[in-house]
Parts: C-alpha cells; sequence; structure tokens
C-alpha cells in the first residue's frame, strides 16, 4: 500500500518468510509495541503513538502487511468490513465493531475477546495497568487466533515483524507532517 513509506524489503522479507502458508490460510502482521518506542514523539522531535492491541504476553500495532490464501476469498466481505472499522480511537468504529460482531454468525468469542481487548485499551489509556492487565489475562494469543480462525472459518495467524515501517502508516494530515518531518531519519534507522 502505498501509505506505508518506511516499510523495508527486509521487514517484507521476514514478514513472507514467517507466514507459514502451508499451515495458514490468512496471516496478518503485528508489531510488537517495543519496536516502535523510537518513533515516539519527545520534548525535542515530533513522533507517532499508534493505536495498540493489548494481548496477555504481549502488545501489538497490527502493521499493514497481510497474505492470504485464494481460498480465503471466502471471508473477504468479512474481513473487508473489520477494516473498514480498523481505527478504534473513533467511538463510532467500536459501535460498529461490536454491532458486526453481535450479529454475525460464528461471533460470540470474538465479540467477548474484543470487548475484553478494548476494556484493557481503554484502562491503558487512562493509566488503570492493573485493571488492564486483568483484562489481558484472558487475551492469549493462540486463543485470539483460533476464536479468528472459527469467525471467518479460515486458518488464521498473527505473524510477528519487528522493524516497525510496516506499522507506520500515514492514515490522516498529523500522521503526514509528521513523517514527512523525520522520514529522513526514520529511514535511515529502519535501514540499518
Amino acid at each position: 500500500p502505498s501509505d506505508i513509506h518506511l516499510v523495508t524489503v527486509g521487514e517484507i522479507d521476514a514478514f513472507i518468510s514467517n507466514a507459514d502458508m502451508d499451515r495458514f490460510d490468512y496471516c496478518l502482521g503485528v508489531t510488537p509495541s517495543d519496536c516502535l518506542k523510537p518513533f515516539y514523539p519527545t520534548s525535542t522531535r515530533p513522533g507517532i503513538k499508534m493505536a495498540y492491541l493489548y494481548l496477555k504476553d504481549h502488545i501489538y500495532r497490527i502493521n499493514n502487511l497481510h497474505l492470504a490464501r485464494p481460498a480465503s476469498l471466502l471471508a473477504g466481505p468479512m474481513i473487508q468490513t473489520i477494516y473498514n472499522h480498523r481505527h478504534q480511537k473513533r467511538p463510532w468504529n467500536r459501535i460498529v465493531m461490536s454491532m458486526v460482531l453481535l450479529m454475525a454468525k460464528r461471533a460470540m468469542p470474538v465479540f467477548l475477546l474484543y470487548f475484553l481487548a478494548q476494556s484493557a485499551v481503554l484502562l491503558s489509556r487512562f493509566g488503570l495497568h492493573r485493571f488492564a492487565n486483568f483484562f489481558r489475562q484472558f487475551l492469549d494469543r493462540s486463543n485470539v487466533e483460533a476464536a479468528i480462525s472459527g469467525f471467518l472459518g479460515i486458518r488464521f495467524a498473527a505473524v510477528e515483524t519487528k522493524e516497525g515501517g510496516a506499522a507506520l502508516d500515514i492514515d490522516d494530515e498529523r500522521t503526514y507532517k509528521t513523517i514527512s518531518s523525520v522520514f529522513s531519519k526514520w529511514h535511515d534507522l529502519l535501514i540499518r
């Protein structure tokens, strides 16, 4: 996609190498939050702090790398609906996502995990990390992958990449200006 100007060949290669398409139909890239700390704003330079998915053992940013087998196209309309409402900082998208999950077949396990994940996100945002951790304990990555697989009717897996460029996407004017102002420094950091 044209909105991930900082993605590198190495990151794409790592994603493809780790996406086991013999075992899975659809692989989605995720980046650990620790890998994105160099891109946070500081008192001396602009930066970006993205929204995260809080799981039991890791905090991830869902990045923009996807790999799908043709068989997964049957789940395409639902994947597209979820993707259309991916910006979870917007309250309307949370409401729509909840409604989509509540009305879909086989979605109750995913809805419960979604509720737990959103609770962890909101509590963390308010600095209530101890309470957020209570909700996160139920969000084991393998359980989340299994629930999504059952919901979509395909074999789903999250694939971790550690460079960060695929997670630094441009979705609005503010992010565009930030990345434009630090592009050379961040690009050099990523290609090292």
